[in-house]
């Protein structure tokens, strides 16, 4: 049976303690009683009975000496052996009422031999004066002495019964102290041989009932701990002692560690998704980020090619310039020789055809450069597009893409001056366009008129005044041209300088992109080391 079912650990060693103290109090309580009576016989025997005793041997002894001084009296007929027979008569009896009054139930016996004694030497003494005066015949003397002598043995038997009782008493008194010592070592012995047994039993029991409880909780908590990691079981005790207690708080325990490692799980699945979606982010913005670098590098060459386009047209332009201003030339020296042979008016044509041609070069290439411009809108609208992409999962990365936000808006930003310089370079090309086909019209128009040749001399002039007024205004549109043209220059190089700065951030942002990747990975293991280490428990 267990203790601990009805009885805390606490009021079992409690009961434990009451049992010893108990047996304790009882062997004390039974010594204290015998030593008291041993204590009390042992004052009776010094205080009275060894006294009483003396007494009575000095009486026993004395009667000789006393009998000795009478029979000394008579026959050396001293009368002073009388007075010392007086003398020893009187301390034998105060010698008996000192026994009479330290041993008061043998007063008595003690007053028996006082009256004995005072008849024995009244007797005696009156004998031995008779004896020394010769009072009285032998023969009555002779019978007296008889008498006395008897009396005398009847004294000394009232002293040999007297000393005999006493020492009797003495004998008895000591042989029951050895006896009752004797018997409380016996019962000492018996009570602690019993207090052992009980301390043994109860402490066996005690401790049977703690181990065998706290080996129930133990094997419990074993099959918790190494089994799967069941968190839902709980340590079933029946118990009311403390131990009770200890699997009430552990139980509570387990329910705490179930809920915070539930809640681990939990967390755990959560983080490893939000870990696989920044993993695959931060691939997509990687791959989104190599596309643009590989547009950027695209846009740079296009770039490269426009400005090379572009150091072609300022150089066409001057050219054209330098042109229209012989032209105009030609045209005043015409002017002046309006009657020159139609040699000359054939060499003026000749030279209006070849700036014709220029011209139309002219416009070839600002077509070419409309091309151009195109191609720079739509990297320039695909750049924004892309920094928005960026922009977006910089703020899905949180605290880890804020720096990649920023460079992402100012990626949006250039891309949308780019945008907008393109669009102004693009109208300026419409205009030059316009022109310079309308140049090319009118050296159209020049070359027929040169055509006809000698047929229109007479209109030689007005055409040259015509084709002079045409030539300003080519040189004026070539002065627009290479102003554009300059200005699209620079545009250019700055573009191509946000471009290069857009490379160095991209190639940032593909950095810190990797590192982001870097981490999702890290992180996915440690969510499936996390994982692994939850599973082992159930919940």
């Amino acid at each position: 049976m267990l203790l601990s079912r009805y009885i805390s650990i606490r009021y079992q060693f409690i009961l434990l303690l009451l049992i010893v103290s108990a047996s304790l109090l009882t062997i004390i309580f039974m010594n204290v009683s015998i030593h008291k009576e041993s204590s009390e016989r042992l004052n009776a025997l010094e205080s009275r009975y060894y006294p009483a005793l003396e007494r009575a041997v000095k009486l026993n002894s004395l009667l000789p000496s006393l009998k000795q001084q009478f029979d000394a009296a008579v026959v050396m007929e001293d009368e002073s052996a009388l007075i010392t027979a007086d003398e020893l008569t009187q301390s034998l009896l105060k010698d008996a009422q000192k026994g009479a009054r330290v041993l008061p139930e043998y007063a008595q016996n003690f007053e028996n031999f006082a009256s004995s004694l005072q008849t024995y030497s009244q007797q005696a003494k009156q004998l031995s004066l008779d004896f020394i005066e010769l009072n009285g015949t032998f023969d009555e003397l002779s019978h007296r002495a008889t008498l006395i002598e008897k009396q005398l043995k009847v004294l000394n038997s009232i002293s040999d019964q007297l000393r005999e009782s006493i020492r009797k008493q003495v004998v008895e008194t000591i042989q029951t102290s050895e006896a009752e010592a004797n018997q409380a070592s016996s019962v000492s012995i018996l009570l602690g041989s019993i207090l052992i047994v009980s301390l043994g039993v109860t402490s066996f029991a005690i401790q049977h009932s703690i181990t065998k409880s706290i080996s129930l909780v133990t094997q419990k908590m074993k099959e918790i701990a190494s089994g799967d990691g069941d968190l839902t079981a709980r340590i079933e005790y029946n118990g009311k002692d403390e131990i009770s207690l200890l699997v009430s708080r552990v139980n509570q325990f387990i329910e705490k560690l179930q809920t915070i490692i539930k809640s681990t799980l939990d967390s755990s699945n959560m983080l490893e998704k939000v870990s696989t979606r920044m993993e695959y982010s931060a691939q997509n913005t990687l791959a989104l980020n190599n596309q643009q670098q590989t547009q950027i590098e695209d846009v740079t060459r296009s770039i490269g090619e426009m400005l090379d386009s572009i150091k072609h047209v300022v150089d066409f332009a001057s050219q054209a310039d330098r042109q229209a201003q012989s032209a105009n030339q030609k045209a005043e020296q015409g002017a002046e020789v309006v009657t020159k042979t139609s040699n000359q008016i054939q060499l003026l044509a000749e030279k209006i055809r070849t700036t014709a041609a220029k011209l139309a070069e002219l416009e070839s290439n600002t077509n070419n450069v409309g091309s151009i411009l195109s191609t720079i809108q739509n990297v320039a609208e695909q750049t924004n597009l892309l920094a928005l992409n960026a922009a977006i999962e910089a703020a899905r990365a949180g605290e880890h893409g804020r720096g990649f936000a920023v460079v992402a808006d100012e990626v949006r930003v250039l891309a949308s001056n780019t945008q907008s310089s393109a669009t102004e370079i693009n109208a300026l090309l419409v205009e030059l366009q316009n022109e310079a086909h309308g140049a090319v019209e009118a050296m159209s128009q020049g070359l027929e008129s040169s055509s006809l040749g000698v047929h229109n001399a007479r209109e030689a002039g007005q055409s040259l005044s015509e084709i002079t007024t045409q030539v300003a205004s080519i040189t004026q549109v070539n002065k627009q041209i290479a102003q554009a043209t300059e200005l699209q220059h620079q545009t250019s190089n700055q573009i191509q300088q946000r471009l290069d700065d857009f490379t160095d951030c991209s190639q940032q942002v593909s950095h810190s992109t990797s590192e982001l990747e870097s981490l999702s990975h890290e992180l996915s293991n440690i969510v499936a080391q996390l994982s692994q280490s939850t599973s082992q428990f159930k919940v």
